[in-house]
């Protein structure tokens, strides 16, 4: 089987972008439903822009896909808090980007505190529990 022949998973084919200026108003009125909370119109936000918004997590993560998952679904939810009305499709996209970039910047973060939290935990584990005495000498020393 040639590399040619290997069908592309539907989540890393390319997404194409609008043509600028098209379909203003749709997104105006997609925006305020979203805005709105409908879940039709997040259902709809969803099946447009989930695989460009992953991608382009993807290439924020550098890559890496469970992080860029995580960013990605961190980044709906704040879709669907913050939503407001946009007035064309290059503003509310260029929105989505900085969304986007914070919940993978924030994703990161708490990654990162997580592994320093398990090697503190591990270093703890290692060192040898003291024994009745030598907590005894510790304790009257603090006194």
């Amino acid at each position: 089987m040639s590399a040619a022949s290997i069908p592309i998973p539907l989540i890393l084919q390319r997404a194409e972008n609008p043509p600028a200026g098209e379909g203003t108003a749709e997104i105006a009125e997609l925006t305020r439903r979203l805005a709105a909370g409908e879940e039709e119109a997040f259902r709809e936000f969803h099946e447009r822009y989930f695989n460009r918004l992953y991608q382009f997590l993807l290439a924020v993560t550098s890559g890496d896909e469970p992080e860029a998952q995580e960013a990605t679904q961190d980044a709906l939810l704040r879709v669907a808090r913050y939503a407001r009305r946009f007035e064309s499709e290059e503003i509310f996209w260029s929105w989505l980007k900085n969304v986007a970039r914070s919940a993978a910047r924030d994703c990161r973060r708490k990654r990162r505190r997580y592994l320093a939290m398990l090697h503190d935990f591990t270093l703890r584990w290692q060192q040898p529990a003291a024994g009745p005495d030598e907590e005894e000498e510790r304790l009257r020393a603090l006194l």
